[in-house]
């Protein structure tokens, strides 16, 4: 029994409150090992110091982490196939991903539909959309209520967007800017003359082909004191947590939004897509663009 006389260190005590439980330990280790072999190819042997460096921190840590992908496309989007089913949520749980934000192009329907497939899983929905614009390349628009663009419209004025994700209390940011290999990229140039109308940054983006493109955005951001973000921008499953970002464990969107705001505890998850990946993705919609114009089952996949 301790009384008033005992030297027991209080704060070993306090330390050893913290400690994860060992079942919560041992299916953390299982994930690493399995995403790391998944994800990059690596056969995780003992001697993978850096994993478990990973796992000792994370024993000993006082506070979880998760990992968000922020830029996402489905069916929805028409140079994109991720079907709003059991298949994405079996990849979501596989790769340890525990929220996305929904990105379609010019569009916000697949939201709803991501809301009801995954909100009974215990993952996290973003709702966001990707904006084109006359001037500066593609806006991320994230933490939205309802849709940005009017239907049927393709590109819009950059700020009539900006006043539009500003009036839902959104954020709004550039992605995948400086990426010069992308038909709507952004120069730095153009960065320092927007910047005073965004909120954030996309620092990594999966499908840069140069690591160079987000090496520039992130350092960027840090010499700017600009918030930032990442993601896979993936258009088809197997792309998914490419690129993601680590918070604090988070329970509800808005404390996410928040985290990301004040930048605090924000890392980078990062493992670049197939090269050249988005040649895919152009080649989909020219596919698509084809059976809905000749063919009328075409249609469904706009659905």
């Amino acid at each position: 029994m301790l009384d008033g006389s005992s030297q027991f260190d209080t704060g070993a005590l306090q330390t050893l409150s913290k400690i994860k439980p060992i079942s919560q330990v041992y299916l953390r280790y299982k994930a690493i090992f399995k995403e790391r072999y998944l994800n990059q190819n690596l056969f995780a042997k003992a001697s993978d110091k850096k994993t478990h460096l990973f796992f000792i921190s994370y024993i000993f840590s006082g506070s979880l982490e998760m990992k968000i992908d922020l830029h996402v496309h489905t069916h929805l989007s028409s140079d994109a196939w991720i079907p709003l089913n059991k298949d994405l949520v079996r990849v979501l749980k596989k790769r340890g991903i525990q929220g996305i934000a929904i990105t379609d192009h010019n569009t916000f329907k697949g939201v709803a539909k991501a809301k009801k497939l995954l909100d009974k899983e215990g993952i996290l929905v973003i709702p966001g959309e990707e904006v084109k614009t006359i001037e500066n390349g593609e806006l991320l628009c994230l933490f939205i209520n309802e849709e940005i663009c009017h239907q049927g419209s393709k590109k819009h004025r950059f700020l009539e967007v900006v006043d539009k994700v500003k009036e839902q209390d959104g954020l709004v940011g550039l992605s995948h800017p400086l990426d010069f290999s992308r038909k709507n990229w952004i120069s730095k140039m153009q960065i320092d003359w927007v910047n005073k109308y965004i909120d954030i940054i996309e620092a990594y983006n999966a499908r840069c082909n140069l690591h160079l493109m987000n090496k520039r955005a992130y350092s960027f951001c840090i010499n700017h004191s600009i918030p930032f973000t990442a993601g896979s921008d993936a258009h088809f499953l197997m792309e998914i947590g490419r690129g993601c970002l680590v918070l604090e464990q988070q329970e509800t969107i808005e404390a996410i939004r928040c985290q990301i705001i004040s930048g605090d505890s924000c890392k980078l998850w990062n493992n670049t897509s197939l090269p050249f990946i988005n040649v895919s993705s152009i080649c989909f919609h020219a596919l698509t663009s084809i059976s809905q114009a000749f063919w009328p089952i075409g249609q469904y996949f706009s659905t």
